[in-house]
């Protein structure tokens, strides 16, 4: 393979999953809202659960944070599908946020790292925010007494490599008090520990997309118990969280256990091309590694002995072994296609739309641009390339991301960059200009794709541009408004934003900045969104 494509290919594929699917605010910070001395407790089907009560800008949610929905996937259960949850006795305590499941801090810039903290493989947990009105009902729920509200689970992204449920931006304090619903979010394994996959019955990948699943069954089972109503459920996600919600709204398993969709800056055609490379040589190599496969010996004569190796391998030093040797291969454990979760390819013609009636999508103006971003960070000679050569390294990309055909990807290029060749644009321009490529071919054709066949097959589709430049970003004017920017204000998580932020250095200690408060407009603009998410959530 040519240095050219060499070099874009590992641009491509330690940067995609961190900025393609990047929540684009690399901060760590706590809450605001008072807790107050008073425990509440609800009855679920596996045991009773001890929440608090809690005052938000003068509103009273109940919140139960770290509750879980599923066995941790330990030893034999590690790269496999989730198990059903157990009766537990006693009252679980649900106060204290979880670990997050196993994953590598992720760099956004040249001297920050987003870390989440504590990672384990015990880590299939959600958080529930339950809206004060929300009464948990017993009895008849028909009755007056029983004021269910609307559910709204939440999918974090972070390109299937990265995310918490409990990271600051998620937590649904605000969201549930203004949208008056019960806000969930949900932890579920990511990378090497979520998509491992092999030929083997056991571990045929998807183990990530099946915690969510299992997920959304307890939910759907325990709603009532949090005065939440099983038949108003909304799943919501952005970016890999948005490809998510669109893969359960096509899965045969998944059909039932929710009625609306918010899909945000993400859709199949988003992560496809890029999908199909996780194959079970993938799971090989990362084997291999750690020496749990002999390659020169069949995979059937050695795959129970390979997987009892690699399961007792301990998880941080499997992750970091991973990361280190095999940077490229870490970032390949993605969804795959042909099981009972997705047995057909998403795009396929005619693949009908199981679940999910009512659908609101939304994208960002320039989401590529961070892409670009991430991409120059990564390799400085990607730079010196473009500048010399634009054509090549476009083509290479389009074809790995997109699985462009050949003979398309060089009038892509010239759409988008000719003049660079004849020295018409600076750097700013071009890097505007190939942002504009990655917005349009990443994200807006594939949510246009996926939002005409849905209104094609007889769901009610509503979209809207988010088009406001956060006063508090911190990112380049030529980004403009890119991925990621809508998250705190669509979450209400703004008025948190400068409260214990952290931001981790490339070098030994913690590097914070101070970035101003978002205004009163911003605000209100974002409690505006939230009301409009709330109302999706309740009517349609």
């Amino acid at each position: 393979m040519p240095y050219s494509a060499v070099s874009v290919l590992s641009v491509v594929l330690s940067v995609v999953f961190q900025v393609l699917f990047w929540n684009a605010e690399p901060c760590v910070c706590s809450g605001s809202a008072d807790v107050e001395n008073q425990r509440v407790i609800v009855k679920t089907k596996q045991g009773r659960v001890a929440g608090q009560r809690v005052t938000v800008d003068s509103n009273t949610i109940y919140r139960y944070i770290g509750v879980p929905f599923a066995e941790p996937p330990l030893g034999k259960l590690r790269f496999r599908r989730p198990q059903p949850l157990k009766p537990w006795k006693g009252v679980l305590n649900a106060t204290s946020y979880t670990p997050s499941c196993m994953q590598m801090p992720l760099q956004v810039d040249e001297k920050v790292y987003l870390d989440y903290g504590k990672r384990s493989e015990d880590c299939l947990y959600l958080n529930i925010w339950q809206a004060s009105g929300a009464r948990t009902c017993s009895g008849d729920p028909t009755s007056t007494e029983c004021r269910l509200r609307p559910v709204v689970i939440y999918f974090y992204g972070g390109g299937f490599l990265t995310g918490d449920a409990s990271f600051f931006i998620f937590r649904g304090d605000r969201f549930a008090a203004i949208a008056d619903v019960v806000y969930i979010t949900v932890n579920y394994r990511v990378g090497m520990f979520g998509f491992f996959k092999t030929n083997m019955p056991e571990y045929k990948g998807n183990a990530g997309m099946f915690d969510q699943v299992e997920a959304m069954k307890w939910v759907k089972e325990n709603a009532r118990a949090f005065g939440g109503d099983p038949e108003e459920i909304t799943i919501w996600g952005q970016s890999a969280g948005a490809v998510s919600v669109t893969f359960h709204m096509l899965s045969p398993v998944s059909r039932g256990l929710f009625k609306r969709a918010y899909i945000q800056s993400g859709a199949p055609g988003s992560a496809l091309a890029l999908m199909k490379l996780n194959t079970p040589a993938v799971a090989h190599r990362a084997m291999g590694l750690l020496g749990c496969y002999k390659p020169t010996i069949p995979w059937k004569q050695q795959e129970q002995e390979s997987m009892k190796c690699i399961q007792s391998v301990d998880a941080n030093v499997l992750l970091e072994k991973i990361a280190r040797e095999l940077p490229l291969t870490s970032f390949l454990f993605l969804p795959t296609i042909g099981d009972e979760f997705l047995p057909e390819d998403p795009l396929a013609e005619g693949q009908k739309i199981r679940t999910g009636k009512e659908i609101l999508l939304s994208t960002t103006p320039n989401e590529g641009s961070l892409f670009v971003k991430g991409m120059l960070l990564r390799n400085p000679h990607l730079r010196e390339l473009i500048s010399e050569d634009y054509k090549t390294p476009v083509k290479i990309l389009m074809r790995l991301l997109l699985d462009v055909p050949s003979y398309k990807t060089e009038a892509l290029a010239d759409v988008y960059l000719k003049g660079m060749d004849k020295g018409d644009m600076n750097e700013t321009e071009w890097k505007t200009n190939l942002g504009r490529l990655f917005t349009d071919a990443v994200f807006e054709c594939a949510v246009d794709s996926f939002a005409l066949a849905a209104s094609k097959n007889g769901h009610d589709v509503y979209r809207f541009l988010f088009a406001h430049k956060p006063t508090f970003s911190i990112w380049e004017d030529w980004l403009g408004i890119t991925h990621g920017d809508d998250i705190i204000f669509t979450a209400g998580t703004s008025a948190d934003l400068t409260r214990s932020i952290k931001m981790y250095g490339r070098y030994p200690g913690d590097h914070s900045i101070a970035l101003p408060e978002p205004t009163e407009d911003e605000m209100e603009f974002s409690r505006d969104l939230v009301r409009t998410i709330g109302s999706f959530a309740r009517y349609g």
